[in-house]
């Protein structure tokens, strides 16, 4: 009998040990704080990101261009000490909006003594808005946490200006200052704003410029357009989680050594989901039209997130819908082309599906392939380079998953009668998720 017990009480404490760690991950995911020694990293995780410039979707081909050019994100793990950077030589959305280089960072870290520091900046050079009503000869946005055991503060101090002047008068940018832009609307300076409560969650968020049509004007932009330049943000949470998900997904990007093609072909209706570690969170974005003459022309951009996030399972789904397809003067039509990817990490492992992808009316060459692609299809193009269709990379193990499909990618290696750089990388429906401790 004395053994019987002793063995029922070996069973309760080999259950009790097992369990506990997950009561404690299930608490996290809730975002109990957790008390450290200074030794200890400090409980919790970073978000934030940086970029350039952004329009919204009233501005229509203008937002394309300008697609938060030189995006960076903050790892949520932080990047122990290192500068991650972004960059981007130049964007020229004609009269609207110029400028130079581009340069976006992060820093991130947990130090000792519980503490952690985040830092994310964008830098913009030689700015020239609304046909040279504003310009700059750079424009630096720069937001910073830092955090201990009982509170969170961020501050935007090295945010600045300098040499701006609108109508070309010389203007003293004081934080939050509007300004009226006659015949376009007005500007926003130096927006700074603080993010939650300062003790379970901080931060701040600096906007630069943010530049808002309210009437029809010369520039033909459309009303209720917004343009934003110089963004950062940094923030830090008291949550930790079983798992994070991220996912991404654009209708159109092109990456070539010619800036007018990158211009053009910026990130359309760019949607992102970063860091999400608890709850469910969503997001969208659309463009009605996406045209570089002689390269691509499509309609109805429709890029969508989902992320889910609970103690028994983690999800993250990206999807990108284009409609009238047309690249390369008819090289490649569709009525419809959708890439879909979904991760999901939970008791039986990581896995990673495409199911949802397709094309509607796929022909090349003026051949029509089907609706039924099989996966990293390759096309030669005659005096261009390759298609490759419905194109996937997949990982996933116990413990997470990964995968992005791209279901147009067009590889330019031979001077061609369309003028396009050889070395230019053109995708179509691009949509990335991923899911990991």
């Amino acid at each position: 009998m004395t053994s019987v017990r002793l063995l029922a009480v070996a069973v309760l404490m080999t259950l009790l040990a097992t369990a506990l760690p997950t009561a404690t991950l299930a608490a996290s995911d809730t975002g109990a704080t957790a008390t450290g020694t200074a030794d200890t990293p400090l409980f919790g995780r970073f978000f934030g990101e940086a970029w350039g410039n952004r329009g919204n979707v009233k501005s229509a081909a203008i937002g394309t261009r300008l697609g938060r050019a030189a995006y960076q994100p903050c790892p949520c793990r932080g990047t122990g000490g290192r500068v991650l950077s972004n960059n981007v030589q130049q964007v020229d959305a004609g009269d609207v909006y110029r400028a130079g280089e581009l340069v976006s960072t992060a820093q991130a870290e947990k130090q000792s003594g519980q503490r952690a520091f985040a830092q994310m900046t964008s830098r913009i050079v030689n700015v020239r808005a609304l046909d040279g009503l504003i310009t700059a000869d750079a424009i630096k946005a720069v937001a910073t946490v830092n955090a201990d055991s009982t509170t969170i503060r961020g501050k935007g101090d090295g945010s600045a200006f300098v040499a701006l002047r609108i109508g070309g008068v010389a203007v003293n940018a004081s934080p939050g200052r509007r300004i009226d832009l006659p015949g376009f609307g007005y500007v926003v300076l130096r927006d700074i704003r603080s993010i939650g409560n300062g003790t379970s969650a901080g931060g701040v968020r600096v906007e630069m410029m943010r530049i808002v049509i309210t009437r029809a004007n010369a520039l033909d932009i459309p009303v209720g357009s917004v343009l934003i330049i110089g963004h950062a943000e940094a923030g830090y949470r008291r949550i930790e989680s079983r798992a994070i998900v991220s996912a991404a997904a654009w209708g159109s990007h092109a990456t070539s050594r010619v800036g007018d093609i990158e211009n053009e072909l910026g990130r359309s209706a760019a949607v992102y989901l970063g860091c999400h570690a608890s709850g469910t969170s969503a997001g969208s974005n659309r463009v009605n039209s996406t045209t570089v003459p002689g390269v691509l022309t499509n309609h109805a951009v429709l890029s969508e997130l989902n992320g889910s996030v609970s103690p028994e399972v983690a999800t993250a789904r990206a999807s990108s819908r284009i409609e009238n397809v047309n690249l390369l003067d008819g090289t490649l039509t569709a009525d419809v082309i959708r890439g879909v990817t979904t991760v999901t990490v939970s008791g039986a492992g990581g896995a990673t599906s495409f199911d949802g992808s397709k094309f509607v009316n796929l022909r090349v060459l003026g051949e029509a392939i089907g609706d039924d692609v099989a996966p990293n299809t390759q096309i030669a193009i005659p005096g261009v380079g390759t298609l490759t269709l419905y194109a996937t990379k997949a990982s996933s193990n116990m413990r997470e998953a990964h995968g992005s499909v791209n279901m147009v990618i067009l590889n330019v290696t031979s001077a061609n009668s369309f003028g396009i750089p050889v070395g230019t990388n053109l995708r179509l429906a691009h949509a990335a998720a991923d899911a990991a401790p």
